[in-house]
């Protein structure tokens, strides 16, 4: 049970997770909810095969400063949340990733030092600052 792994290691104060999901399909990751609240977490490596990736209300990565994402079908409300809730983040990648059911995204983070961005979006406005 990989979501049992992760819990254990979260627990436990892991400072770094990279997590490769494979055969996920449309279903949510397998991964718990704690994943998204760990304040421990200084870096998170979530590669996703095409899978979706709908973030939960309640995100708070206090101590995350680097977030890379890989092959991920992204909800711009979900990424929004996530961005502004991860307040010292310095180092974010989107690579093969895909936006879904949104207009625009918005990349506000001061304390942000590199942005990598390699989406596979048709028209939608990126603005960051």
């Amino acid at each position: 049970d990989v979501s049992g792994w992760i819990c254990a290691a979260l627990c436990r104060g892991v400072k770094e997770i990279d997590l490769q999901l494979d055969n996920l399909g449309d279903a949510p990751p397998d991964a718990p909810p704690v994943l998204f609240t760990c304040h421990s977490l200084v870096k998170l490596t979530l590669e996703g095969k095409g899978s979706k990736l709908e973030v939960p209300p309640d995100v708070c990565l206090g101590n995350l400063k680097t977030l890379w994402l890989e092959n991920w079908v992204l909800f711009g409300d979900s990424i929004n949340r996530l961005i502004s809730n991860c307040h010292v983040l310095e180092d974010l990648a989107f690579t093969y990733c895909c936006i879904a059911n949104t207009t625009e995204l918005t990349i506000q983070s001061p304390s942000l030092k590199e942005l990598v961005l390699d989406f596979f979006s048709e028209g939608i406005p990126i603005m960051w600052w």
